[in-house]
Protein backbone atom coordinates (compact mmCIF):
# COMPACT_ATOMS: atom_id res chain seq x y z
CA UNK A 1 0.00 0.00 0.00
CA UNK A 2 2.36 2.46 1.47
CA UNK A 3 4.72 1.65 -2.31
CA UNK A 4 1.60 1.86 -4.08
CA UNK A 5 0.98 5.59 -2.80
CA UNK A 6 4.99 6.37 -3.12
CA UNK A 7 4.82 5.37 -6.65
CA UNK A 8 1.76 7.53 -7.64
CA UNK A 9 2.79 10.81 -5.92
CA UNK A 10 6.01 9.85 -8.19
CA UNK A 11 3.92 9.27 -11.30
CA UNK A 12 1.94 12.79 -10.26
CA UNK A 13 4.90 14.81 -9.89
CA UNK A 14 5.89 13.41 -12.94
CA UNK A 15 3.25 14.63 -15.01
CA UNK A 16 3.65 17.80 -13.38
CA UNK A 17 6.93 17.88 -14.78
CA UNK A 18 6.09 17.07 -18.66
CA UNK A 19 2.78 19.44 -18.51
CA UNK A 20 5.05 22.36 -17.29
CA UNK A 21 7.77 21.29 -19.86
CA UNK A 22 5.36 21.44 -21.85
CA UNK A 23 4.18 24.84 -21.20
CA UNK A 24 7.28 26.36 -21.84
CA UNK A 25 7.74 24.93 -25.22
CA UNK A 26 6.60 28.39 -26.03
CA UNK A 27 9.08 30.88 -26.15
CA UNK A 28 9.99 33.18 -23.39
CA UNK A 29 8.96 36.59 -23.38
CA UNK A 30 10.78 39.48 -21.40
CA UNK A 31 11.39 43.20 -21.88
CA UNK A 32 14.22 45.16 -21.26
CA UNK A 33 12.82 48.21 -21.86
CA UNK A 34 15.01 49.61 -24.58
CA UNK A 35 15.45 53.06 -25.13
CA UNK A 36 13.87 52.92 -28.59
CA UNK A 37 10.84 55.19 -29.91
CA UNK A 38 8.96 52.71 -32.45
CA UNK A 39 6.74 55.03 -35.05
CA UNK A 40 4.66 52.18 -35.99
CA UNK A 41 1.60 50.92 -33.91
CA UNK A 42 2.83 47.01 -33.27
CA UNK A 43 5.81 45.79 -33.30
CA UNK A 44 8.25 42.48 -31.48
CA UNK A 45 12.03 41.91 -31.51
CA UNK A 46 12.65 38.36 -31.01
CA UNK A 47 16.01 36.37 -30.50
CA UNK A 48 16.85 33.51 -32.34
CA UNK A 49 19.50 31.81 -30.35
CA UNK A 50 17.76 32.31 -26.69
CA UNK A 51 14.38 31.73 -28.45
CA UNK A 52 13.28 34.40 -26.47
CA UNK A 53 11.14 37.87 -27.29
CA UNK A 54 12.97 40.76 -26.30
CA UNK A 55 10.44 43.37 -26.67
CA UNK A 56 7.01 43.92 -27.93
CA UNK A 57 4.93 46.91 -28.80
CA UNK A 58 1.05 46.15 -29.20
CA UNK A 59 2.49 42.68 -29.61
CA UNK A 60 -1.19 40.74 -29.10
CA UNK A 61 -3.12 42.90 -30.96
CA UNK A 62 -4.85 42.19 -33.92
CA UNK A 63 -3.59 43.90 -37.08
CA UNK A 64 -4.02 43.68 -40.57
CA UNK A 65 -0.68 41.70 -41.98
CA UNK A 66 -1.11 43.08 -45.89
CA UNK A 67 1.42 40.74 -47.46
CA UNK A 68 3.40 39.64 -44.81
CA UNK A 69 0.54 36.72 -44.66
CA UNK A 70 2.91 35.25 -47.58
CA UNK A 71 4.83 33.58 -44.72
CA UNK A 72 2.01 31.52 -43.97
CA UNK A 73 1.11 30.80 -47.85
CA UNK A 74 4.93 29.70 -48.23
CA UNK A 75 4.25 27.17 -45.30
CA UNK A 76 1.77 25.74 -46.40
CA UNK A 77 2.66 25.25 -49.85
CA UNK A 78 5.97 23.74 -49.11
CA UNK A 79 4.59 21.54 -46.71
CA UNK A 80 2.11 19.75 -49.39
CA UNK A 81 3.96 20.13 -52.01
CA UNK A 82 7.23 17.24 -52.16
CA UNK A 83 9.12 18.24 -55.06
CA UNK A 84 9.46 22.19 -55.08
CA UNK A 85 11.72 22.10 -57.94
CA UNK A 86 10.15 19.76 -60.00
CA UNK A 87 6.18 19.64 -59.57
CA UNK A 88 5.41 22.13 -62.78
CA UNK A 89 1.95 24.33 -62.36
CA UNK A 90 0.02 26.04 -65.26
CA UNK A 91 -1.75 29.09 -64.56
CA UNK A 92 -5.34 28.78 -64.79
CA UNK A 93 -7.79 30.75 -66.89
CA UNK A 94 -9.06 33.55 -65.50
CA UNK A 95 -6.34 34.75 -62.32
CA UNK A 96 -5.45 37.60 -63.79
CA UNK A 97 -9.02 38.37 -63.27
CA UNK A 98 -9.38 37.75 -60.30
CA UNK A 99 -7.20 40.34 -59.25
CA UNK A 100 -8.37 42.97 -61.50
CA UNK A 101 -9.50 45.96 -59.43
CA UNK A 102 -7.17 45.08 -56.42
CA UNK A 103 -4.46 47.38 -57.00
CA UNK A 104 -2.03 44.34 -55.97
CA UNK A 105 1.26 43.60 -56.54
CA UNK A 106 1.73 41.08 -59.14
CA UNK A 107 4.49 39.02 -60.83
CA UNK A 108 3.18 39.36 -63.94
CA UNK A 109 1.96 35.60 -65.08
CA UNK A 110 0.20 34.84 -68.07
CA UNK A 111 -2.77 32.61 -68.39
CA UNK A 112 -1.87 28.90 -69.44
CA UNK A 113 2.04 29.81 -68.31
CA UNK A 114 3.83 26.96 -66.43
CA UNK A 115 6.09 27.37 -63.95
CA UNK A 116 8.02 25.01 -60.96
CA UNK A 117 6.47 25.79 -57.44
CA UNK A 118 9.86 26.82 -56.93
CA UNK A 119 9.36 29.62 -59.61
CA UNK A 120 6.00 30.23 -58.01
CA UNK A 121 7.32 30.42 -54.32
CA UNK A 122 9.76 32.50 -55.57
CA UNK A 123 7.98 35.42 -57.31
CA UNK A 124 5.74 35.70 -54.83
CA UNK A 125 8.27 35.92 -51.66
CA UNK A 126 10.43 38.48 -53.87
CA UNK A 127 8.14 40.92 -55.90
CA UNK A 128 5.47 39.81 -53.88
CA UNK A 129 3.10 38.81 -56.40
CA UNK A 130 -0.53 38.64 -55.34
CA UNK A 131 -0.97 36.49 -58.45
CA UNK A 132 1.84 33.44 -58.12
CA UNK A 133 0.21 33.26 -54.04
CA UNK A 134 -3.50 32.62 -55.66
CA UNK A 135 -1.78 29.89 -58.25
CA UNK A 136 0.10 28.25 -55.47
CA UNK A 137 -3.29 28.03 -53.70
CA UNK A 138 -5.21 26.88 -56.34
CA UNK A 139 -2.91 24.13 -57.32
CA UNK A 140 -2.68 23.11 -53.28
CA UNK A 141 -6.75 23.30 -52.65
CA UNK A 142 -7.44 21.74 -55.44
CA UNK A 143 -9.74 18.32 -55.04
CA UNK A 144 -9.00 15.27 -57.45
CA UNK A 145 -12.61 14.69 -58.00
CA UNK A 146 -13.24 18.54 -59.27
CA UNK A 147 -14.89 18.32 -63.10
CA UNK A 148 -13.67 21.01 -65.21
CA UNK A 149 -16.95 23.14 -65.35
CA UNK A 150 -17.58 26.07 -63.92
CA UNK A 151 -13.97 26.90 -63.31
CA UNK A 152 -14.19 30.26 -61.90
CA UNK A 153 -16.47 29.09 -58.74
CA UNK A 154 -13.08 25.93 -58.76
CA UNK A 155 -10.93 27.88 -58.12
CA UNK A 156 -13.12 29.88 -55.61
CA UNK A 157 -13.42 26.49 -53.66
CA UNK A 158 -9.76 25.65 -53.88
CA UNK A 159 -8.11 28.65 -52.50
CA UNK A 160 -11.16 28.53 -49.56
CA UNK A 161 -9.37 25.10 -48.87
CA UNK A 162 -5.41 26.33 -49.06
CA UNK A 163 -7.42 29.09 -46.57
CA UNK A 164 -8.62 26.56 -44.17
CA UNK A 165 -5.44 24.90 -44.21
CA UNK A 166 -3.82 28.03 -43.54
CA UNK A 167 -5.81 28.94 -40.65
CA UNK A 168 -5.74 25.13 -39.18
CA UNK A 169 -1.63 25.61 -39.35
CA UNK A 170 -2.20 28.97 -37.79
CA UNK A 171 -3.64 27.14 -34.55
CA UNK A 172 -1.19 24.15 -35.03
CA UNK A 173 1.52 26.62 -34.79
CA UNK A 174 0.20 28.48 -31.41
CA UNK A 175 -1.16 31.82 -33.19
CA UNK A 176 -3.92 31.42 -31.34
CA UNK A 177 -4.86 35.71 -32.60
CA UNK A 178 -4.61 34.95 -36.35
CA UNK A 179 -7.24 34.21 -38.48
CA UNK A 180 -7.03 34.27 -42.47
CA UNK A 181 -9.38 35.02 -45.37
CA UNK A 182 -7.08 34.99 -48.69
CA UNK A 183 -3.21 33.55 -49.26
CA UNK A 184 -2.19 37.08 -50.54
CA UNK A 185 -3.24 39.44 -47.59
CA UNK A 186 -5.54 41.54 -49.73
CA UNK A 187 -7.67 43.48 -47.03
CA UNK A 188 -10.59 41.90 -45.47
CA UNK A 189 -11.68 42.65 -42.15
CA UNK A 190 -11.44 39.18 -40.91
CA UNK A 191 -8.06 38.86 -42.03
CA UNK A 192 -5.82 39.73 -39.27
CA UNK A 193 -2.94 38.32 -37.35
CA UNK A 194 -0.61 39.68 -34.52
CA UNK A 195 3.57 40.74 -34.64
CA UNK A 196 3.82 37.86 -31.56
CA UNK A 197 1.80 35.61 -34.17
CA UNK A 198 4.32 36.41 -37.02
CA UNK A 199 7.13 35.23 -35.02
CA UNK A 200 6.17 32.07 -34.91
CA UNK A 201 4.97 31.92 -38.09
CA UNK A 202 8.62 32.94 -39.15
CA UNK A 203 10.43 31.04 -36.47
CA UNK A 204 8.58 28.19 -38.28
CA UNK A 205 9.19 28.96 -41.76
CA UNK A 206 13.44 29.66 -41.04
CA UNK A 207 13.82 25.70 -41.03
CA UNK A 208 11.81 24.62 -44.35
CA UNK A 209 12.90 23.75 -47.47
CA UNK A 210 14.47 26.90 -49.39
CA UNK A 211 13.09 29.54 -47.54
CA UNK A 212 16.09 31.41 -46.02
CA UNK A 213 17.82 31.04 -49.65
CA UNK A 214 14.45 32.64 -51.22
CA UNK A 215 14.02 35.68 -48.89
CA UNK A 216 17.33 36.85 -49.00
CA UNK A 217 17.32 37.83 -52.99
CA UNK A 218 17.13 40.80 -53.86
CA UNK A 219 15.92 40.07 -57.24
CA UNK A 220 15.07 36.59 -59.22
CA UNK A 221 14.76 35.60 -63.05
CA UNK A 222 11.53 33.22 -63.18
CA UNK A 223 11.05 32.25 -66.86
CA UNK A 224 13.53 34.77 -68.80
CA UNK A 225 11.77 37.72 -66.74
CA UNK A 226 13.85 39.46 -64.18
CA UNK A 227 11.81 40.37 -61.03
CA UNK A 228 13.25 42.90 -57.70
CA UNK A 229 12.73 42.81 -54.00
CA UNK A 230 10.34 44.59 -52.10
CA UNK A 231 12.25 44.31 -49.35
CA UNK A 232 15.06 47.60 -49.69
CA UNK A 233 16.30 46.53 -45.96
CA UNK A 234 18.24 44.22 -48.35
CA UNK A 235 18.40 45.55 -51.14
CA UNK A 236 21.81 48.10 -51.04
CA UNK A 237 21.23 49.03 -55.01
CA UNK A 238 17.68 50.36 -54.51
CA UNK A 239 17.60 50.44 -50.94
CA UNK A 240 18.45 53.83 -50.39
CA UNK A 241 18.31 54.93 -46.28
CA UNK A 242 15.87 52.14 -46.08
CA UNK A 243 18.96 49.28 -46.93
CA UNK A 244 20.40 47.80 -43.55
CA UNK A 245 23.42 45.89 -43.81
CA UNK A 246 22.34 43.62 -40.99
CA UNK A 247 19.19 42.51 -42.47
CA UNK A 248 18.59 39.23 -44.36
CA UNK A 249 15.04 39.34 -45.19
CA UNK A 250 11.95 38.07 -45.08
CA UNK A 251 8.88 40.12 -46.27
CA UNK A 252 7.16 43.07 -46.36
CA UNK A 253 3.31 44.07 -46.98
CA UNK A 254 1.09 46.94 -47.88
CA UNK A 255 -2.16 48.14 -47.91
CA UNK A 256 -3.85 51.42 -47.14
CA UNK A 257 -5.79 49.72 -44.08
CA UNK A 258 -2.91 47.44 -43.06
CA UNK A 259 -0.14 50.33 -43.68
CA UNK A 260 3.03 49.31 -44.10
CA UNK A 261 3.89 46.19 -42.80
CA UNK A 262 7.62 44.15 -42.03
CA UNK A 263 9.35 41.11 -40.99
CA UNK A 264 12.99 41.73 -41.19
CA UNK A 265 15.20 38.88 -39.95
CA UNK A 266 18.76 40.73 -38.91
CA UNK A 267 22.04 38.66 -38.23
CA UNK A 268 25.08 40.71 -36.73
CA UNK A 269 28.41 38.55 -35.12
CA UNK A 270 26.89 35.20 -33.94
CA UNK A 271 23.26 36.97 -33.06
CA UNK A 272 20.01 36.99 -34.36
CA UNK A 273 16.78 38.61 -34.65
CA UNK A 274 13.38 38.39 -36.02
CA UNK A 275 11.89 42.26 -35.85
CA UNK A 276 7.72 42.33 -36.97
CA UNK A 277 6.57 45.81 -37.46
CA UNK A 278 3.04 46.13 -38.22
CA UNK A 279 0.75 49.24 -39.12
CA UNK A 280 2.89 52.18 -40.24
CA UNK A 281 0.74 54.78 -41.27
CA UNK A 282 3.49 57.42 -41.40
CA UNK A 283 3.61 59.96 -44.58
CA UNK A 284 7.35 58.69 -45.25
CA UNK A 285 7.14 54.70 -43.92
CA UNK A 286 9.20 54.40 -40.64
CA UNK A 287 8.58 50.86 -40.54
CA UNK A 288 12.14 50.46 -41.89
CA UNK A 289 13.43 52.88 -39.55
CA UNK A 290 11.50 50.79 -37.07
CA UNK A 291 13.25 47.67 -37.51
CA UNK A 292 16.78 49.14 -37.89
CA UNK A 293 16.27 50.69 -34.54
CA UNK A 294 15.23 48.20 -32.59
CA UNK A 295 17.87 45.30 -33.77
CA UNK A 296 20.73 48.28 -33.34
CA UNK A 297 19.59 48.60 -29.70
CA UNK A 298 19.73 44.60 -29.40
CA UNK A 299 22.96 44.49 -30.88
CA UNK A 300 24.70 46.77 -28.80
CA UNK A 301 22.96 46.01 -25.82
CA UNK A 302 22.59 42.58 -25.26
CA UNK A 303 24.40 39.45 -25.33
CA UNK A 304 23.63 35.66 -25.34
CA UNK A 305 25.84 34.16 -22.36
CA UNK A 306 26.62 30.54 -20.43
CA UNK A 307 24.82 30.93 -17.22
CA UNK A 308 25.85 27.48 -16.29
CA UNK A 309 27.57 24.43 -18.11
CA UNK A 310 25.91 20.94 -18.33
CA UNK A 311 28.15 19.64 -16.21
CA UNK A 312 27.75 22.52 -13.33
CA UNK A 313 26.12 20.62 -10.44
CA UNK A 314 22.98 23.34 -9.57
CA UNK A 315 21.51 21.44 -6.89
CA UNK A 316 20.47 17.97 -5.21
CA UNK A 317 17.31 15.66 -4.57
CA UNK A 318 17.43 13.00 -1.90
CA UNK A 319 17.63 9.16 -2.68
CA UNK A 320 15.88 6.22 -1.12
CA UNK A 321 17.38 2.24 -1.67
CA UNK A 322 20.68 3.48 -2.34
CA UNK A 323 23.33 1.72 0.66
CA UNK A 324 25.59 4.70 1.94
CA UNK A 325 23.86 7.29 -0.35
CA UNK A 326 21.14 9.96 0.94
CA UNK A 327 21.98 12.44 -1.90
CA UNK A 328 21.94 12.58 -5.31
CA UNK A 329 23.30 15.89 -7.24
CA UNK A 330 22.24 17.27 -10.91
CA UNK A 331 23.09 19.14 -13.81
CA UNK A 332 21.03 20.57 -16.60
CA UNK A 333 20.47 18.68 -19.61
CA UNK A 334 22.25 20.92 -21.89
CA UNK A 335 24.40 24.22 -21.61
CA UNK A 336 22.26 27.18 -20.63
CA UNK A 337 22.56 30.13 -22.44
CA UNK A 338 20.25 33.36 -21.62
CA UNK A 339 20.41 36.65 -23.18
CA UNK A 340 21.13 39.32 -20.91
CA UNK A 341 22.17 43.49 -20.96
CA UNK A 342 26.31 42.85 -21.41
CA UNK A 343 26.50 44.89 -18.46
CA UNK A 344 25.22 42.19 -16.39
CA UNK A 345 27.27 39.41 -14.80
CA UNK A 346 25.94 35.78 -15.04
CA UNK A 347 26.09 35.62 -11.14
CA UNK A 348 22.76 38.04 -11.37
CA UNK A 349 20.62 35.19 -12.61
CA UNK A 350 18.89 33.02 -10.14
CA UNK A 351 18.13 29.54 -10.59
CA UNK A 352 15.23 27.94 -9.14
CA UNK A 353 15.14 24.09 -8.63
CA UNK A 354 11.77 22.05 -9.01
CA UNK A 355 12.34 18.41 -7.97
CA UNK A 356 10.29 15.80 -6.12
CA UNK A 357 11.63 15.49 -2.47
CA UNK A 358 13.49 12.31 -2.75
CA UNK A 359 13.54 9.39 -6.12
CA UNK A 360 14.48 5.61 -5.65
CA UNK A 361 17.01 4.15 -6.48
CA UNK A 362 17.97 2.56 -9.10
CA UNK A 363 18.75 5.85 -10.90
CA UNK A 364 21.05 6.06 -14.26
CA UNK A 365 23.18 9.04 -15.29
CA UNK A 366 21.36 11.70 -17.37
CA UNK A 367 18.36 10.24 -15.77
CA UNK A 368 16.04 13.37 -16.09
CA UNK A 369 14.72 14.14 -12.19
CA UNK A 370 13.47 17.55 -12.48
CA UNK A 371 13.64 21.33 -13.80
CA UNK A 372 15.66 24.41 -13.13
CA UNK A 373 14.34 28.02 -14.04
CA UNK A 374 16.91 30.53 -14.82
CA UNK A 375 15.14 34.07 -14.20
CA UNK A 376 16.45 37.72 -13.73
CA UNK A 377 15.48 40.54 -12.44
CA UNK A 378 11.95 38.81 -11.68
CA UNK A 379 11.36 37.71 -15.62
CA UNK A 380 11.89 33.96 -16.42
CA UNK A 381 14.83 33.72 -19.15
CA UNK A 382 14.72 29.97 -19.29
CA UNK A 383 13.37 26.38 -17.99
CA UNK A 384 15.72 23.78 -18.42
CA UNK A 385 15.55 19.47 -17.36
CA UNK A 386 17.93 18.39 -14.72
CA UNK A 387 19.11 15.10 -14.90
CA UNK A 388 21.32 12.67 -12.36
CA UNK A 389 25.23 13.52 -12.77
CA UNK A 390 26.05 9.49 -11.65
CA UNK A 391 24.55 6.63 -11.40
CA UNK A 392 22.91 5.13 -8.18
CA UNK A 393 22.22 1.46 -7.45
CA UNK A 394 19.66 -0.30 -5.70
CA UNK A 395 20.70 -1.89 -2.17
CA UNK A 396 17.94 -5.09 -1.79
CA UNK A 397 19.08 -4.73 1.92
CA UNK A 398 18.25 -0.93 2.30
CA UNK A 399 15.25 -1.46 0.15
CA UNK A 400 13.82 -3.86 2.64
CA UNK A 401 14.66 -1.82 5.78
CA UNK A 402 12.96 0.85 4.50
CA UNK A 403 9.98 -0.73 3.14
CA UNK A 404 10.02 -2.20 7.00
CA UNK A 405 10.36 0.88 8.69
CA UNK A 406 7.62 2.76 6.14
CA UNK A 407 5.14 -0.17 7.47
CA UNK A 408 5.96 0.18 11.04
CA UNK A 409 6.15 3.70 11.04
CA UNK A 410 3.02 4.05 8.59
CA UNK A 411 -0.69 6.02 10.36
CA UNK A 412 -2.05 2.86 9.58
CA UNK A 413 0.14 0.32 11.36
CA UNK A 414 0.04 3.24 14.48
CA UNK A 415 -3.98 3.07 14.16
CA UNK A 416 -3.85 -0.52 14.17
CA UNK A 417 -1.24 -1.16 16.93
CA UNK A 418 -3.58 1.70 18.99
CA UNK A 419 -7.09 -0.20 18.22
CA UNK A 420 -5.28 -3.46 19.42
CA UNK A 421 -3.88 -1.73 22.33
CA UNK A 422 -7.63 -0.69 22.98
CA UNK A 423 -9.16 -3.53 22.67
CA UNK A 424 -6.90 -5.43 24.86
CA UNK A 425 -7.78 -2.58 27.37
CA UNK A 426 -11.15 -3.30 27.04
CA UNK A 427 -10.95 -6.93 27.37
CA UNK A 428 -9.19 -6.89 30.76
CA UNK A 429 -11.26 -3.99 31.57
CA UNK A 430 -14.45 -6.59 31.11
CA UNK A 431 -12.69 -9.73 32.91
CA UNK A 432 -11.92 -7.46 35.90
CA UNK A 433 -15.74 -5.96 36.10
CA UNK A 434 -16.25 -9.48 35.23
CA UNK A 435 -14.74 -10.79 38.57
CA UNK A 436 -15.72 -8.54 40.96
CA UNK A 437 -19.28 -8.74 39.62
CA UNK A 438 -19.12 -12.73 40.12
CA UNK A 439 -17.31 -11.92 43.67
CA UNK A 440 -19.66 -9.55 44.69
CA UNK A 441 -22.63 -12.89 43.94
CA UNK A 442 -20.45 -15.39 45.82
CA UNK A 443 -20.57 -12.40 48.99
CA UNK A 444 -24.37 -12.11 48.49
CA UNK A 445 -25.21 -16.05 48.16
CA UNK A 446 -22.40 -16.82 51.31
CA UNK A 447 -23.95 -14.22 52.83
CA UNK A 448 -27.58 -15.78 52.34
CA UNK A 449 -26.74 -19.10 53.48
CA UNK A 450 -25.17 -17.86 56.55
CA UNK A 451 -28.40 -16.35 57.44
CA UNK A 452 -30.28 -19.81 56.50
CA UNK A 453 -28.58 -21.20 58.39
CA UNK A 454 -29.09 -18.56 61.80
CA UNK A 455 -32.47 -18.92 60.76
CA UNK A 456 -32.77 -22.89 60.92
CA UNK A 457 -30.46 -23.35 64.24
CA UNK A 458 -33.56 -20.83 65.70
Amino acid sequence: MIKKSFCFVSFVFFLHIVFSQALKSQAVVINFNPNVNVNSEAAALFNLDADTTVYQKNGAKKMYPASTTKIMTYIVVVESVKDLENTKVRVPIGTTKMLQGTDSSVAGLKDGQEFTVKNLLESMMIPSGNDSSVVLANFVGQSASESPSALEKIQEKNINNFVDRMNEKAQELGCANTHFKNPSGLHDNEHFTTACDLIKMTKYALNLPLFKETVIKTEVNVNGVTMATTNYSIDESRGGKQYYPYANGIKTGYTDEAGRCLVLGAKKSDQQYICVILGDHSDKGKHHEDARNLCNWAFENLSLKLIVGKNKVVGKVGVNYAWKQDTLQLVPMEDVYCLLPQNVDVSSVNIAIETPKSVNAPINAGQKIGIAKFEYANQELKTVGLMAMTTVEESQLVHFSSITKEVFTSIWIKICIASIALFLCVINLKTLLDKKRKSKINNIQKYKKYKDQQSHRR
